[in-house]
């Protein structure tokens, strides 16, 4: 299983994340890398073993795609200054 969530926030203990849909997950600061700051995409995996074992959660950041998100973003700003009031 593979999904994409934003940064909310990051706190002492736990990071704040955002899926697509709009569902907020808590999960423990130390789970996220260390490179990570907020707003940036997380791509999480999630892997069983064969024998269903165990599962292996990863984490890492997605730059290409938090710089689309960033860019769309910055297009979105720049369209509302340029809006007459």
């Amino acid at each position: 299983m593979e999904m994409q969530v934003v940064i909310d926030s990051i706190e002492a203990e736990v990071a704040r994340v955002e899926s697509a849909d709009g569902s907020v997950y808590a999960i423990p600061h130390s789970w996220i890398p260390t490179n990570a700051k907020e707003g940036d995409v997380l791509r999480l995996e999630l892997t069983s073993s064969a024998d269903g074992e165990t599962t292996e959660l990863r984490l890492r950041v997605d730059s290409g795609a938090t710089e689309e998100r960033r860019r769309k973003v910055r297009a979105k700003l720049n369209r509302l200054r340029e809006r007459k009031p």
